[in-house]
């Protein structure tokens, strides 16, 4: 019953303890920091890797380079991911303030089911494109690496990296960046 008594601070060490010990046993971590090393990391400045041709949700091929000239977000996402809809709606508002200069694209991520998609779409009254990424490790490659969701990445018509966010990201930290290209 001792141990019951100990003060707080020393069950709070004892359980970060834990949780560092647990993190460093976790099967393949180590070999996921590797990769890391080895990734050339997406950041502002460098340019954006638009070759890629995804599916929709109706099977269809959608090819990124087709919205080059435009400013870009790719929205990393997953429908069962909390924070990626509570950011759906400004992600949708900011669509349609821009619907000329602006491409927003969701690409579905982290072996979610594109069966939910049209769900999910309805939901959040989504008219931009939502992609299938599941299964491409070279968009990871290109765009990350994607530890979490959402991740969304602010491509100027330069085709340049402007921006990345991660977590929820509401509208006013996007047209912060859409007023940045614009300077």
């Amino acid at each position: 019953m001792a141990l019951l008594n100990t003060p707080r601070s020393t069950w709070i060490a004892l359980v970060v303890a834990v949780v560092l010990l647990a993190a460093t046993w976790y099967p393949g971590l180590d070999e996921r920091f590797r990769q890391h090393k080895s990734m050339d990391i997406a950041e502002p400045g460098k340019a954006a890797n638009l070759n890629f041709t995804l599916k929709d949700v109706a099977g269809r091929d959608v090819a990124l380079s087709f919205f080059a000239g435009k400013t870009i977000i790719l929205n990393f996402y997953a429908t069962w991911c909390g924070p990626c809809r509570v950011e759906t709606p400004d992600l949708v508002k900011l669509q349609q303030a821009h619907p000329d200069d602006l491409a927003v694209i969701g690409i579905l991520m982290f072996d979610d089911n594109v069966a939910g998609v049209p769900a999910f779409a309805k939901e959040f009254g989504v008219t931009y494109p939502l992609l299938d990424g599941n299964g491409h490790t070279d968009l990871e490659d290109a765009y990350g690496p994607i530890d979490g969701l959402p991740r969304s990445v602010v491509i100027g018509p330069d085709g340049k990296i402007i921006a990345i966010h991660e977590g929820a990201t509401l509208r006013p930290s996007f047209e912060r960046d859409l007023a940045k290209i614009k300077q």
